[in-house]
């Protein structure tokens, strides 16, 4: 399971996607309000990449999956 906060401003939408390291897309949502998320996706023990995409702001971080 992958939980993640997001702060948006208001009326501001944004995308949500987990790759591996070679940057296959695993998972993509899309993510319409502020607040507290949890997602599913099948994910074997690894590293992978969650990239959070704002508009013109993208921050990507790196997670470890057990």
């Amino acid at each position: 399971m992958v939980i993640i906060d997001i702060d948006l401003p208001g009326g501001d939408e944004g995308t949500v996607i987990i790759t591996n390291l070679t940057g296959k897309p695993l998972f993509s949502t899309k993510i319409f309000d502020s607040g507290h998320y949890e997602f599913d996706p099948e994910m074997k023990p690894g590293l992978y990449i969650i990239t959070f995409i704002n508009g013109i702001k993208r921050t990507s971080r790196k997670i470890i999956a057990e």
